[in-house]
């Protein structure tokens, strides 16, 4: 009798935990790999389709004929650029899966394969930028030999040497099964200082981003020099000439006809000088535009990608690294892809117009 009724109220309970339970609001949980990253991918989600369209709008404008870029810059330019959107596109999926209702160890895969994008956008950023560099020094060491050295076939072969060094440098850092590589990025996911600590892969990339760090500054500040020395040459070439040209013309000399030929003399004095002079300057305005892309863009790959050194000396060091220093990183990281771009909107006029002309052609279509 007694178990009858104890069985009774058993039931009663149990109909009464379910009553309860039905009446408690339903949540989703969408698990992420990270949970102290879950803001961070809804922010790469939101840079990614920004990154797309400036990429893809770029690409259009270099290999149109009014980009204000020569062949060789705009082929290595194009390259950067289609790196830098594939990327975008990589690290929105990988945002995407990061938010996705999926199961933590397909997570954990996601983070693992994730590392060998970012590696792939480091080579082959460090590696065009000094392509950059490299060109521009020529460009104005030897102007005179210019197109001889640098022609559009090297450049195409160089170009196509660095992204195959990328590639190659790239493969044995994917965490294949069983691989060293693959209990790095495992250890790194999983937030594990000491499984991190002292790997030679770490070392590597560190040296690799100081290296390139190194020749970009060299050459940058050798041709702020240049064109310091520049500059100086110019302003004393129209000073000299003026000198010339107020001295001959203030000669006076009795007989018309000999008059009449200074007098012509010095004219033509007058208009040789002045349009060497502005040749040059032009020529001097063409190559200061040119440096100050190429020496913003440097600066702004430089440091894009410094936290991104920082958090490997860390994971060197076996220092655990906050979720706030992440977030930093892969956002820097990611604003690369955006703000190429923008410079050279900014310092390049002829792509600056092409821009807004093709824009306005845009908004007219949307218009009808």
């Amino acid at each position: 009798m007694d178990a009858g009724i104890g069985s009774l109220a058993s039931s009663s309970s149990d109909v009464d935990m379910v009553d309860n339970t039905m009446d408690m609001p339903y949540e989703v949980q969408i698990p992420t790999y990270d949970p102290s990253l879950a803001a961070l991918y809804y922010i790469l989600l939101a840079i990614a389709p920004v990154a797309v369209v400036g990429n893809g709008l770029t690409y259009k404008i270099l290999r149109d004929d009014r980009s204000g870029f020569d062949d060789v810059m705009k082929k290595m330019l194009n390259s950067l650029t289609a790196s830098y959107a594939v990327f975008a596109i990589g690290e929105a999926l990988v945002s995407l899966l990061q938010i996705a209702p999926l199961d933590l160890n397909v997570k954990e895969k996601v983070c693992m394969y994730q590392a060998p994008l970012i590696y792939m956008c480091l080579f082959l950023t460090i590696s065009l930028t000094c392509l950059l560099n490299i060109n521009r020094y020529i460009t104005v060491t030897r102007p005179l030999r210019h197109h001889l050295i640098v022609t559009d076939r090297r450049a195409s072969v160089m170009i196509g040497v660095v992204i195959a060094k990328s590639v190659l440098l790239t493969i044995p850092m994917t965490p294949f099964p069983g691989t060293p590589a693959e209990q790095l990025q495992r250890h790194s996911c999983m937030q594990n200082e000491d499984g991190t600590k002292g790997s030679y892969y770490l070392i590597f990339l560190i040296a690799y981003v100081v290296l390139g760090a190194g020749v970009t500054i060299i050459s940058t500040v050798r041709l702020l020099g240049i064109s310091r020395r520049q500059s100086k040459a110019i302003a004393g070439f129209r000073k000299h000439t003026g000198n010339v040209v107020s001295s001959s013309g203030g000669t006076k000399v009795t007989g018309q006809s000999i008059q009449t030929v200074n007098t012509s003399a010095s004219n033509s004095n007058s208009d040789g000088s002045d349009e060497v002079a502005n040749i040059t300057k032009k020529q001097h305005s063409r190559n200061r535009r040119a440096f100050l892309t190429i020496f913003t863009l440097n600066i702004v790959v430089i440091f894009s990608w410094i936290p991104l050194i920082i958090f490997y000396i860390l994971a060197f060091g076996g220092v655990k690294v906050s979720p706030i220093l992440k977030c930093i990183m892969m956002i820097s990281i990611m604003s690369t892809t955006c703000w190429h771009w923008l410079i050279y909107i900014t310092t390049n006029k002829v792509f600056r117009e092409t821009t807004l002309s093709i824009l306005k052609k845009f908004r007219a279509n949307l218009s009808w």
